[in-house]
């Protein structure tokens, strides 16, 4: 019975960043006949409590309260989450599980060693949610960072997996677990030098969803929790877009109405007061330059009229020469009568 039972642990050492979250796995065997009720993780303890995580959420320490949380299965295979890593979260990690039977109960030993490092790691993402349009090619930009001292690993984009610990990856740079939906598709455009860009090309409806970056160095790990949410939208159907299109045209052309008619009404030579006529402004100022001309052109004309009046008025008589008429009182007249209207007496002395 005892070659039966058997814990194993991927993984023997893990380093997670002060703040960040790390994920411990484990397979478990046990015989056939028996069920598994109750798993639970330890820390620093062989088996006895307060627990990391209880499946039952029973003695689990106030340490870990919100912040751990027990995955996987009661079958074969379980997790261990812990989220915001503390400096104290650091030492040994057990599985345990108890079967249905008083004496099937089992610890593996000796578990993960957990390294907590303070030093300075980020994952930024430029934008929190991108869209793009199915068939398109989509770019997530993404900016991480490392102590100086630290040479990277690995480096992982994993797509909605909230602890950047996916079975199978978008893109992984040890060529491992790539998901088959991204073969030929997904692209690294970064480096290990703090560029974590990633390229999607043929956009599908099925990419749609968070996206998260993960890396290591010297065997810490680092995983980038709020990540980028993609959004997929469908190609704009012709007909929708043309009908917008004309849609749009008429109502720029029936503004473009609007504005001439107004403009006409404005010039109309009709006057809704009274019912009168109006004259437009170039008419009476026609009609007013030539009135003024024809006033200025008569007085001209009576102004001529009077002067030849006034030189041929003036008569003189022939038919008695010898007779001398009295003219001295004409004499004493002023110059200006004589230009004035003068007729001779018919009556001398």
């Amino acid at each position: 019975m005892t070659g039966e039972w058997a814990v194993w642990y991927p993984e023997k050492s893990v380093c997670a960043v002060r703040g960040s979250t790390v994920v411990m796995s484990c397979e478990y065997h046990y015989p056939q006949l028996l069920r598994v009720e109750t798993v639970m993780w330890c820390h620093n303890t062989y088996a006895s409590y307060p627990y990391v995580c209880h499946s039952n959420n029973e003695n689990v320490s106030a340490q870990y309260t919100g912040r751990a949380e027990c995955l996987g299965d009661t079958v074969k295979i379980t997790k261990l989450r812990i989220k915001d890593i503390r400096d104290t979260d650091a030492g040994q990690y057990r599985f345990r599980f108890i079967t249905n039977d008083t004496a099937g109960k089992w610890t593996g030993n000796p578990g993960v060693i957990l390294k907590v490092d303070g030093g300075a790691w980020t994952v930024d993402y430029p934008e929190k949610t991108v869209r793009a349009v199915r068939g398109s090619t989509v770019v997530i930009k993404c900016r991480y960072d490392f102590p100086e001292s630290y040479k990277v690993d690995s480096m992982i984009w994993s797509h909605n997996t909230d602890d950047c610990a996916g079975k199978s990856h978008v893109y992984n740079s040890n060529n491992t677990n790539i998901s088959a939906q991204y073969a030929d598709r997904a692209e690294f455009l970064g480096n290990k030098e703090k560029n974590c860009t990633l390229m999607i090309k043929n956009i599908t409806e099925t990419d749609a969803g968070v996206y998260r970056f993960s890396f290591t160095a010297n065997g810490c790990l680092q995983c980038g929790q709020h990540g980028v949410a993609l959004q997929v939208v469908a190609k704009g159907n012709p007909i929708t877009i043309l009908v917008l299109v004309l849609v749009i045209l008429l109502a720029v052309l029936a503004v473009i109405y609007i504005i001439i008619r107004r403009k006409r009404d404005s010039l109309t030579v009709v006057n809704d007061r009274g019912g009168e006529t109006q004259i437009p402004e170039d008419n009476e100022y026609t009609n007013i330059t030539e009135s003024v001309s024809q006033n200025r052109n008569q007085r001209q004309e009576v102004s001529s009229q009077m002067e030849e009046v006034c030189y041929a008025s003036v008569q003189f008589s022939t038919e008695q020469p010898d007779r001398q008429c009295d003219v001295s009182n004409t004499e004493s007249r002023d110059d200006a009568v004589i230009y004035a209207a003068v007729r001779t007496p018919t009556n001398c002395s």
